[in-house]
């Protein structure tokens, strides 16, 4: 489904230290790893608490996307647990785990983002030690396109412990900075793991404003003045060393107008057509 590509699923344990009040955020998300390898990441995250009690305990899943894609998921999580409630209303012998878990492992045969996560989530909400009850809440970007669907596995439906869930999600979205990149939502530790093992060159003035970058092996550019938002993948180009780069070439040689002597309006399903058939020529004359 078109809808849901470029989503993020996001699942968070929260821990509250009783006697500093501070709450210790981990998680994992689909940019780690694939869906069906997150009932073992929460499993694993879950022992990292320790002897916490489970009243210190929130568990939060986030959905982040555009508006539009978090009502396609909002309506299918509804409609997948309305379907399981009504199976066990009717059905006093319906045997509802093992309808989950069928329906658990048929759907990751098949990659539908918003329909795994949903029958994942709903797999955490009844099958295992408790029966949780979804506390929700969203949460929009400044942009106003990126929205954040947050449902979190509490025991009781109490102000304190939903405002404690959106802090905890919160905290979160300070340190990864979700956004927009393309078509992607992209989040600071996924851009930050490609910068692993790189060596830093040196450091040099910005062209286009105040401050310094540092210049990192394989032509990565890190601003310094921006905060913890400050990698955005930016490769090195002119106007930061008056030369051209690796990266100006590439541009100019997947411009239309060179590679085919025509010049196009921007669009953005010409632009995906250009960019397979470039990469097709590029392999082919190589």
């Amino acid at each position: 489904m078109l809808e849901n590509i470029g989503a993020l699923l996001t699942y968070l344990i929260a821990v509250k230290d009783d006697k500093t009040g501070h709450i210790e955020v981990k998680g994992i998300n689909s940019l780690q790893c694939l869906l069906k390898d997150f009932p073992r990441h929460i499993e694993a995250l879950k022992k990292e608490t320790g002897e916490a009690k489970s009243e210190d305990i929130l568990e939060i899943y986030c959905i982040l996307g555009t508006n539009q894609q978090i009502e396609v998921f909002i309506r299918q999580i509804r409609k997948i647990q309305y379907q399981v409630f009504n199976h066990i209303l009717s059905d006093s012998d319906f045997d509802y785990k093992a309808y989950i878990l069928h329906k658990l492992v048929e759907k990751k045969q098949k990659y539908n983002l918003f329909a795994q996560a949903a029958w994942l989530i709903t797999y955490h909400t009844f099958c295992l030690e408790h029966l949780y009850s979804l506390q929700q809440f969203r949460l929009i970007g400044q942009d106003g396109k990126l929205e954040v669907y947050c449902l979190g596995m509490g025991l009781e439906y109490e102000d304190s412990r939903l405002l404690w869930m959106q802090s905890a999600a919160e905290i979160w979205i300070e340190r990864e900075a979700p956004r927009i990149s393309g078509r992607q939502v992209i989040i600071n530790s996924f851009w930050l793991g490609d910068l692993k093992g790189r060596r830093i060159i040196g450091a040099l003035p910005q062209n286009d404003g105040d401050g310094y970058f540092l210049l990192v092996e394989g032509g990565k550019k890190i601003r310094l003045n921006v905060g913890s938002t400050a990698y955005m993948n930016e490769q090195i180009g002119y106007k930061d060393i008056n030369l051209f780069s690796i990266n100006d070439i590439n541009i100019i040689l997947s411009n239309p107008v060179y590679s085919f002597g025509l010049l196009f309006q921007p669009y953005e399903i010409f632009e995906d057509w250009q960019s397979t058939v470039y990469k097709g020529l590029h392999r082919v004359t190589v």
